[in-house]
């Protein structure tokens, strides 16, 4: 490095890196492709006026969030088979999330649950479904109507029970009769219930 000759003129005032630079440069602009570690400014610790301090702050906020309601189905001997009856009606229910979240520079950086609340409970749907038997087409002592509404065959005899009676009466005949109360009341009261 002693033979190395010394700068002279202008070029004698520019720093190492200056140098380097330039030399780069102008072999740039002559088409030459070089790939070389030109030497590094060491890094101060004190900040100049063109470094950039990142803004970080960190906020909490909250938000309401739906809980769905639940469905449940109960059978009921009470309605026609098939048929189906809402008996309490479903609300869905809300929650509070509180989160606390980093921002940096406006972006955001994370998102952390720190609370978790629930302001309304969800009320579940019951369902009833429908499994009394229907009312035979064949029904050889007519029919009537019950206290509910409901179309039901007159107790009349058969050999067997017949689908959907629900007591023989003392008479003999079979009662099709949705309540206990009143069953075969014209027909010697209940025998057996079936």
């Amino acid at each position: 490095m002693e033979n190395e000759p010394k700068p002279r003129g202008w070029m004698a005032r520019l720093s190492l890196w200056q140098r380097g630079f330039l030399i780069v440069g102008s072999l740039f602009t002559m088409g030459v492709v070089w790939a070389a570690t030109l030497p590094t400014v060491p890094a101060t610790d004190t900040p100049t006026n063109n470094s950039v301090v990142a803004s970080e702050e960190t906020k909490t906020f909250s938000e309401q969030v739906a809980i769905l309601h639940d469905s449940t189905t109960i059978n009921d001997s009470s309605l026609a088979q098939g048929t189906t009856q809402i008996r309490q009606a479903g609300k869905d229910g809300e929650k509070t999330i509180t989160y606390e979240v980093k921002i940096q520079d406006g972006v955001e950086m994370s998102r952390k649950v720190v609370a978790e609340e629930i302001t309304i409970q969800p009320v579940s749907e019951i369902k009833a479904l429908g499994t009394k038997a229907p009312v035979s087409t064949n029904a050889p002592n007519g029919t009537y109507k019950n206290v509910d509404g409901d179309i039901i065959q007159s107790p009349y005899h058969a050999p067997s029970a017949p689908a959907g009676a629900s007591a023989q009466c003392g008479d003999g005949t079979y009662s099709f009769s949705a309540h206990r109360q009143g069953t075969c009341s014209h027909h010697g009261g209940v025998a057996r219930w079936l």
